[in-house]
């Protein structure tokens, strides 16, 4: 990239919405290509000298960010299904430690006529059960969660209830959000239960 947008600040967006900034307390702040999700180093003072230019993250559009984070949600749940599948359970079942059955089985829990079961394509609806919340935190902790199945809205305040308990044990803390928030479909605690998803976990899982 040859040139960087005027940016937020350290946690926020460009106007135009193609640069995410993650916090530094050094010389230097990462820089996220919202096309890429690849980092990009700009100095400190660079980046001070455009905050006079700049908007606070909450004054872009909620269309907008909902499309950016369906975005990132969706690149983080192509690297869970490459990290639980494609290197792990293929790789074993080449060098013949897994049979053929069984590989099956496992990919029918992650793919259904081809296509993953865990994309997103409408950010609201698609996390209102919490399978995608769950999803991602399996991928970033590496343990499994169980999972209500059920198609029921109980159901679904398990499943949420599930991930936000999992992220305090993690000693990530989403204040004023509960389950209901993220199954009724709360547009405003939604965004910020994914901004708070990409802060903690963006950089950890880009060296993955």
């Amino acid at each position: 990239m040859s040139q960087l947008d005027p940016l937020v600040n350290s946690r926020g967006f460009s106007p135009n919405g193609r640069i995410l900034a993650t916090e530094s307390f050094n010389e230097c702040v990462h820089i996220w290509n919202i096309d890429t999700w690849g980092p990009v180093n700009i100095h400190l003072r660079s980046l001070l000298e455009q905050l006079k230019e700049i908007r606070l993250v909450r004054n872009i559009r909620a269309s907008q960010q909902k499309k950016i984070f369906t975005n990132w949600i969706n690149a983080q749940l192509e690297l869970a299904d490459q990290n639980d599948f494609e290197e792990p359970l293929l790789g074993t079942f080449l060098q013949g430690g897994v049979n053929a059955d069984n590989v099956e089985a496992r990919l029918a829990t992650i793919f259904k006529d081809g296509e993953s079961l865990y994309r997103v394509k409408d950010l609201y609806k698609d996390l209102s059960d919490g399978r995608v919340l769950l999803r991602l935190l399996e991928f970033y902790t590496g343990r499994k969660i169980s999972l209500s199945r059920g198609t029921m809205r109980v159901h679904s305040i398990e499943n949420v209830g599930k991930a936000l308990d999992q992220m305090k044990q993690m000693n990530i803390h989403p204040e004023n959000i509960g389950p209901t928030d993220i199954v009724d479909g709360n547009v405003h605690l939604i965004l910020g239960l994914i901004w708070i998803f990409i802060l903690n976990f963006q950089v950890s899982n880009s060296s993955m």
